[in-house]
């Protein structure tokens, strides 16, 4: 008697369990830009400036982003000798982005304008170190798949349905990462003109 292979769902649970991390993290940083929003509005205190090194890390994060959208590419296209590298590089342009971000809050915290506007320094600090959270939790799902493609012949993973997913998932997650910081700085941004 042979058992026929498992047939792949239309749509896994993986990709809804990513969908629904996604809709949380965009739920938590709408209420947050809100909260921040109306404060701003309500209080007339005028927003500082984001740290000239949050700027530098919008270029970083659409690095890693195209790095392991490549990484993706490959993937898919059966093309696995590169794929860990890229993933490597991503890994790394990603640990550079944190210790960068750490950076600019050094430097806003050390400034005259930060002890005079503590209520949207305040706001500025979790709105940044939500999305700081949000990327170094995604680094060790990142780590784990380049552990994992060190170990695996290149055969096998290219057999797996499972490690392109793997890979799609880690792309869509960077993905919206990068979107969200850009339009938090690009917020940030706005309303210190305000």
């Amino acid at each position: 008697m042979s058992s026929k292979p498992a047939q792949e769902p239309v749509i896994h649970p993986s990709n809804i369990v990513m969908s629904l991390v996604l809709m949380g993290i965009t739920a938590l940083f709408v209420g947050l830009s809100g909260a921040y929003i109306y404060s701003r509005v309500t209080t007339g205190i005028s927003a500082p400036f984001p740290p000239v090194m949050f700027y530098v890390t919008v270029v970083l994060l659409l690095a890693a982003n195209r790095i392991i959208r490549v990484a993706k590419q490959r993937m898919w296209d059966e093309s696995m000798d590169n794929v860990m590298k890229l993933l490597v590089a991503g890994l790394i342009v990603t640990f550079v982005f944190a210790v960068i971000q750490v950076l600019g809050w050094l430097e806003f915290f050390s400034g005259d304008q930060a002890i005079q506007k503590s209520n949207t320094l305040a706001y500025l600090f979790v709105l940044s170190a939500l999305h700081h959270l949000h990327v170094v939790a995604g680094m060790p799902f990142l780590l784990y798949f380049i552990i994992k493609l060190h170990r695996t012949p290149v055969v096998d993973l290219q057999l797996q349905p499972k490690n392109k997913r793997y890979v799609k998932n880690l792309a869509r997650y960077w993905n919206f990462i990068d979107v969200l910081w850009i339009l938090l700085v690009a917020m940030l941004v706005g309303s210190a003109f305000i």
